[in-house]
């Protein structure tokens, strides 16, 4: 058991919503599975653990507001988007790649919720939800374990190999990032505010960094372009374009609630899987650095 001081109701609700999120993460990742399966067994049982994962989030909403909290009903920005462009990337190759991918993103909600059932200090009815959780997700993960070893895709093929290192790599740059956003969420919980005000201010954060990356590359792209040459002019001109571009980026993140953000990376995950898993991955290392 990790030990700690009993969590204050702003750290609790906060750890309550990353977990809440966490489980619209893979709701969203199932559906796109169980939409590609082929095989009605192996759809059967996904549209079990999804109903588990849609009971983690009944359940955690409950708990949030009888902690005084408001739930934050969306997915991760931005691995969930990620996570349903890897589900959506592994269907392009048949039930196996199907159940790879939902390996790959099963892992960390297995390890995340493993962690917060072993935390000391959380109430009784905090402890029994996430050790219930723990249990299904370490389920969830040991039946994509064994069915892949049915199909020739056990953890020591070559195939299984590959996915393991993508699996941690996978894992270690959710929890970076996701840990950002939940920080940002303690500090709104610690001041007394409503946790309303999170969604809020985690767009307006965003916003505000890619303002900033978008000025110190506009900068650079006039320094590049005051040297002599044609290059520095075609380097300047493509820096100028970037910039303009997080611009765009900055005022959709603060015009857009999260609904309508949520509606237009699901569209964009739907039409074009591989980039927008690329483009998750990169918006991820920034949002992880803006909020630090």
């Amino acid at each position: 058991m990790e030990g700690r001081s009993t969590p204050t109701e702003a750290d609790l609700v906060a750890e309550l919503n990353d977990l809440l999120q966490l489980d619209h993460d893979a709701v969203q990742a199932y559906t796109i599975a169980i939409d590609n399966i082929e095989s009605e067994t192996l759809r059967s049982a996904l549209m079990e653990f999804r109903g588990d994962h849609e009971r983690h989030i009944s359940d955690l909403t409950r708990l949030i507001r009888e902690h005084g909290g408001i739930p934050l009903d969306l997915a991760h920005i931005p691995t969930g988007a990620f996570k349903a462009a890897v589900q959506r990337v592994g269907a392009m190759d048949g039930d196996k790649g199907i159940l790879l991918a939902f390996k790959a993103n099963e892992r960390q909600s297995r390890d995340k919720y493993r962690r917060a059932s072993e935390m000391t200090g959380h109430p009784p009815d905090v402890v029994e939800v996430l050790s219930r959780n723990a249990a299904d997700e370490q389920r969830h993960y040991d039946w994509a374990v064994s069915t892949l070893e049915s199909m020739g895709a056990g953890e020591d093929t070559l195939v299984g190999r590959a996915e393991g290192a993508f699996e941690a790599a996978h894992e270690k740059m959710a929890d970076a990032i996701e840990g950002a956003e939940r920080r940002v969420m303690e500090r709104a919980e610690a001041g007394r505010r409503a946790v309303k005000e999170a969604p809020q201010r985690i767009r307006t954060t965003a916003g505000s960094g890619l303002d900033t990356a978008a000025s110190a590359i506009d900068r650079v792209g006039g320094w590049v372009e005051s040297r002599d040459g044609a290059v520095g002019g075609r380097v300047g001109s493509m820096a100028h374009g970037l910039a303009d571009s997080l611009e765009n980026a900055a005022d959709y993140v603060r015009s857009r609630d999260f609904g309508e953000m949520r509606a237009d990376l699901e569209e964009q995950i739907r039409i074009h899987p591989l980039r927008a898993a690329l483009i998750a991955v990169g918006a991820g290392f920034l949002l992880g650095r803006i909020l630090r």
